[in-house]
């Protein structure tokens, strides 16, 4: 539009965006996974993510990577060191994935096509948390670490070239899930039902969740987040849930269930965009996806205020045009 009209604009309204008819969304089905995977660092968005490692049953710890597109996966270039319980961040086109299965230090970076062994973290973990959307700066928090004890509260901080000790959690945790960016996210504690805040420079506690939970999968942003399926010890019949968690920057609701209750299952975090753009795969061991979708609507606007238009209009709509004169002093070129 911008490139046939052109004048000058005084006041009106416009928008760019989605309209939210209520809070939440629903789970759809997306593509299957080629292979059944558990644990499996997934990340990017839910038109183009990556789902790396992982273990299944009989095989257990492997090396595949597999690209989603928004609606098939396929197979691309292997890990060097095959591993699950990791977590990874960034994108389709560069990222990395760090520890591990057996409390590892690996950490990998891929470029687009191929993965290649970088800096090793510090501490060897598994079961950790993630904080992060690029290659070039991420978090490791909490896990089953090479210290004594189950879980960690343990941060270390990834520059693009090194690992080096982060702020420590306000409390043990691993085997939990996350949302966020290097500098603003928040951490799903287990064990409990916890929630941690990261502001860039300090953690503080946020609201509790309803459900304590495990091996769940998190995604979105700081202000605008979810946590779904894992393991529960309060939920009945069974002990994998389907329950969704969403979280607005303040307080804690009931979101839509999955249609496969599930843990160990995986994320791609949407890119910091909130939950809109995400989805969970993997998991069982399985294969299936479920995209998450917000409630939205579609809306038209066309108060708009000009003292003068040139163009010839050709990308306005029929409604548009007979609905957009609310006061022009100068038209050139018939609309």
């Amino acid at each position: 539009l911008a490139a046939n009209i052109s004048g000058s604009f005084t006041s009106g309204f416009g928008y760019e965006g989605f309209i939210q008819t209520t809070p939440g969304g629903a789970w759809s089905a997306g593509g299957n996974l080629n292979a059944t995977t558990t644990h499996a660092a997934g990340l990017g968005t839910k038109s183009a993510a990556l789902s790396v490692g992982g273990t299944h049953t009989p095989v257990g710890s492997r090396t595949k990577t597999e690209e989603y597109n928004g609606s098939a996966w396929s197979e691309v270039n292997d890990l060097n060191s095959g591993r699950g319980a990791m977590v990874g961040t960034g994108t389709t086109e560069a990222s990395i994935v760090y520890g591990g299965s057996s409390n590892n230090t690996y950490t990998e970076e891929w470029n687009g096509t191929n993965w290649s062994e970088v800096n090793d973290l510090t501490m060897g973990r598994s079961g950790h948390m993630k904080l992060g959307i690029t290659s070039e700066a991420a978090l490791a928090v909490g896990g089953s670490t090479s210290e004594p004890g189950y879980e960690d509260a343990d941060v270390e901080s990834w520059n693009g070239t090194n690992w080096s000790a982060g702020t420590v959690l306000p409390a043990a945790a691993a085997w939990g899930s996350s949302a966020g960016t290097f500098d603003s996210g928040i951490v799903f504690k287990w064990p409990g039902s916890e929630t941690f805040c990261w502001n860039g420079s300090a953690w503080s506690e946020v609201a509790d969740r309803a459900l304590a939970r495990h091996c769940s999968a998190g995604a979105g942003s700081s202000n605008d987040a979810l946590i779904t399926g894992g393991n529960s010890p309060t939920v009945s019949p069974g002990y994998n849930t389907v329950c969704t968690e969403l979280y607005n920057g303040t307080s804690w609701s009931t979101g839509p269930n999955l249609a496969i209750g599930r843990a160990q299952l995986s994320s791609a975090d949407g890119g910091n965009t909130g939950t809109g753009n995400t989805m969970v795969f993997g998991a069982g061991p399985g294969t299936a996806t479920e995209h998450y979708n917000l409630n939205v609507t579609s809306a038209s606007f066309h108060n708009i205020e000009v003292t003068s238009l040139s163009g010839d209009g050709s990308q306005f709509s029929a409604s548009l045009q007979s609905q957009l004169l609310t006061s022009v002093t100068q038209i050139s070129n018939s609309i």
